[in-house]
């Protein structure tokens, strides 16, 4: 957990923490065949016809999309996902955000219910970092590695990213997260 909550630290204008949610969705979906996809970090905000930044499909069938973000603006968009679900007939809508375990309205589930219950739909606000726990907890030392390592391959990509400075800070932190890791040889 380590490096997720230092990778997830990184100023990235959303780029590296959808990135890592959606490598680690990714891996864990694949379990039972669902594909997980994800696009450009701003991709689901403009009219492209994507129904959030991650999205999964099974049998190439979308059944639920993701927003992924570290800012606070997602509070004054949540007609837009209840409007999402209804376009793209989902019937289930998840939010991972930022702060919501410090906010002191949003993690009080039941001042939550209260929030979303008008939409009259299924949308779930969950902490980011309740995700990065729990999908750490599952998943086998070999995904979360393979996770890594498609978080990056995701962050590479012209189309999602492709951004050298975004690149150059998530491979210094997973560097420096080994250094750390791995004893040095003079120490022995």
């Amino acid at each position: 957990k380590v490096l997720f909550h230092q990778l997830l630290a990184i100023p990235s204008e959303g780029h590296i923490q959808q990135f890592l949610i959606a490598a680690l969705l990714h891996e864990y979906r694949r379990r039972y065949s669902i594909e997980i996809t994800t696009h450009h970090p701003h991709a689901a905000d403009k009219f492209d016809d994507t129904a959030g930044d991650i999205e999964e499909r099974r049998d190439d069938q979308l059944v639920r999309a993701y927003e992924v973000t570290v800012r606070d603006d997602w509070k004054n968009r949540i007609s837009n996902f209840k409007e999402k679900m209804d376009r793209f007939n989902l019937s289930k809508y998840i939010i991972i955000a930022s702060g919501i375990n410090t906010d002191s309205e949003w993690k009080v589930p039941a001042t939550m219910a209260l929030k979303l219950e008008p939409y009259g739909r299924d949308i779930a606000v969950v902490d980011i970092y309740d995700v990065i726990h729990f999908l750490a907890a599952e998943l086998t030392s070999q995904e979360l590695r393979a996770a890594v390592n498609h978080a990056f391959v995701y962050l590479s990509d012209r189309r999602l990213s492709g951004r050298p400075d975004f690149k150059e800070l998530y491979t210094g932190a997973v560097r420096d997260w080994l250094d750390a890791a791995t004893p040095d040889s003079t120490d022995f």
